[in-house]
């Protein structure tokens, strides 16, 4: 029942959200990479992303994530922009995925001179009628915090630390990631992330330090609207996932396979207020 009413709400989304055709896509295969590389970058927002969305009156967005081989809805995720373009709040609720986050939560991102200073992680005091409900809190007393992340800025670093994690990323001139830090408190473990630019692909190198393997992301351009990821794991397991933009240059699908096979796919629908 709950994925039945989530998808109605994103058709109703859907409906109402400004409609453009897949025609030519007006930024650069260097813009477009940048874009599918700060989806999977859980600190950053890529500045070609933020342009477009000020550019087109962005204040808010819907993602919807289904998993093909159960034909059921695995996540409803609401993004709010401000007059920038930067994201200010991200409430998910997650349908099937068994983990330690709660089932829904609500993000609040805080600014000071237009770079993320804090991420707030919340849950809800009260249980409400309707996911729409949810996403129309935004008094924090109504919510109850549970995680953070803190953000401090020195030159061509940028440290992130929250309660169980720090991570530090070292950043060139044109503002680009060149290397990643993650760190775990409680044990210890880090894992280095080394990142490869060039006019046509981004090469990620992960390397956790209690073992020697080394995983490898590969972005690339396949055409005029599309970024092809590509993931090794070895043991017969391969990944692959498109990015796939509107006529505007804003991200709105991405389709994900393993081993050749489509196992889930994500609709991004936006809208104008």
């Amino acid at each position: 029942m709950r994925n039945q009413i989530l998808s109605t709400l994103f058709l109703i989304f859907l409906l109402i959200s400004c409609t453009q055709k897949n025609e030519s896509i007006p930024i650069s295969n260097q813009q477009m990479l940048e874009i599918a590389f700060y989806y999977g970058q859980h600190h950053f927002q890529s500045e070609t992303e933020i342009n477009l969305l000020k550019k087109h009156k962005i204040k808010s967005a819907s993602v919807l994530i289904e998993r093909i081989s159960k034909n059921e809805t695995d996540s409803v995720t609401y993004l709010s922009y401000n007059n920038k373009g930067q994201i200010t709040s991200r409430v998910t609720t997650e349908c099937t995925t068994v983990g330690c986050l709660p089932y829904i939560i609500r993000q609040e991102f805080v600014y000071d001179k237009d770079r993320i200073k804090q991420l707030n992680d919340y849950t809800f005091k009260y249980k409400y009628d309707s996911v729409i409900d949810y996403w129309s809190v935004t008094d924090t007393n109504k919510l109850l915090l549970f995680d953070w992340e803190d953000y401090t800025y020195d030159a061509d670093t940028a440290w992130v630390e929250s309660g169980a994690f720090t991570w530090k990323h070292l950043i060139n001139e044109q503002g680009n990631v060149l290397r990643k830090l993650h760190g775990a408190k409680a044990t210890n473990q880090n894992a280095i992330s080394n990142y490869i630019y060039s006019d046509s692909s981004i090469v990620t190198k992960i390397k956790n330090t209690s073992h020697d393997s080394v995983f490898v992301h590969l972005l690339t351009v396949t055409d005029d609207n599309k970024i092809l990821e590509t993931i090794d794991f070895g043991e017969d397991r391969f990944f692959e996932r498109e990015y796939i933009f509107d006529s505007r240059g804003l991200l709105s699908e991405l389709l994900n396979y393993l081993n050749g096979e489509l196992t889930s796919k994500t609709k991004i629908k936006y809208l104008r207020l």
